[in-house]
């Protein structure tokens, strides 16, 4: 069953998911949704979107066991879905934000460079959505963090959601359950009050899949691929 035109039962969602990072160089399910976000906005839109993808499949990242092209699959899913999902005067905005939005993170791509490539509304953003890792448990250090994102003159609140919808199909993959129950905590304290209030129409579909990772721990390959 479609939710929201592009979402379907969660363990589909999980499967298509783990096919994508099992098989980087062959997958189309995250070039999918990228196109069908790029359906939503016009013509001219795309063609500025579309440099925006380019620089990005053009970073080379760094993330634990994950190739730069397995690891690109997250941001443009993210980017496919924000399309969809955000104001219609925010869309181009916004889908450049999430292809990029770990870019900081995950590569050497500096802030200058950023603002060189997507402008400076692009690169404050980012750096807003930037965690730093060494205060991601503390309380006061998250307080902030969602409150800068909330507080943005645009919808930044949007890309949020839709980057830990996106990483909640995949928490099962991660062995470690207490850092697993810190994410869902974080999710349910942070996230969802945002979806809620920006994206409500995900509100009973992001619960249940918070419910899901609490139920089911660990994800058994085998029974998605």
């Amino acid at each position: 069953m479609l939710i929201c035109a592009f979402l379907e039962d969660i363990e589909i969602e999980i499967s298509k998911r783990l096919i994508a990072l099992e098989n980087p160089e062959s997958e189309k399910f995250s070039e999918s949704l990228w196109e069908l976000g790029m359906n939503e906005i016009s013509i001219d839109d795309q063609e500025q979107l579309r440099k925006v993808f380019s620089f990005a499949a053009s970073i080379e990242y760094h993330h634990v066991g994950l190739s730069p092209k397995a690891y690109l699959a997250h941001p443009t899913r993210v980017a496919g879905m924000t399309l969809f999902l955000s104001p219609n005067s925010e869309k181009k905005l916004l889908g450049a934000i999430s292809l990029l939005h770990n870019v900081l993170e995950v590569s050497s791509v500096s802030s200058k460079k950023l603002i060189e490539e997507t402008g400076h509304e692009v690169a404050d953003s980012i750096q807003i959505l930037t965690v730093n890792r060494d205060l991601q448990e503390n309380i006061d250090y998250l307080n902030n963090y969602y409150s800068s994102i909330k507080s943005t003159p645009h919808s930044l609140s949007v890309v949020k959601i839709i980057d830990k919808l996106d990483n909640l199909f995949m928490l099962g993959l991660n062995p470690d359950e207490a850092a697993r129950q810190r994410y869902l905590n974080e999710i349910s304290q942070y996230v969802l009050p945002l979806v809620n209030q920006f994206l409500p129409q995900l509100a009973n579909y992001f619960e249940n899949l918070v419910l899901f990772n609490q139920a089911n721990g660990m994800i058994d390959k085998k029974k998605y691929l």
